[in-house]
């Protein structure tokens, strides 16, 4: 392993613990339902503003907008 991979690990690492330090204060001040809506609605205009990113991690098939409706918006509204 390339010191650069263990780089970058690091890093994610960081910023995935982090995360959750950062839920852990924000739901002392938001609703859950509102912090989950507001964490999807960043990483959509984050992704609908970076068409580069978008078309590499999902190619170059076209979907339908509301295809990753299911799998990611659901479970959260399913548990409140």
């Amino acid at each position: 392993m390339r010191p650069s991979h263990i780089a970058v690990l690091v890093v994610l690492s960081v910023i995935w613990g982090s995360a959750f330090a950062l839920v852990k204060v924000a739901l002392e001040e938001v609703p859950p339902l509102t912090l989950v809506a507001g964490r999807l609605a960043g990483a959509a205009l984050f992704l609908a503003s970076h068409p580069p990113v978008l078309r590499s991690l999902l190619g170059d098939t076209p979907r339908p907008p509301a295809a990753g409706l299911r799998p990611s918006a659901l479970p959260f509204f399913s548990t409140c």
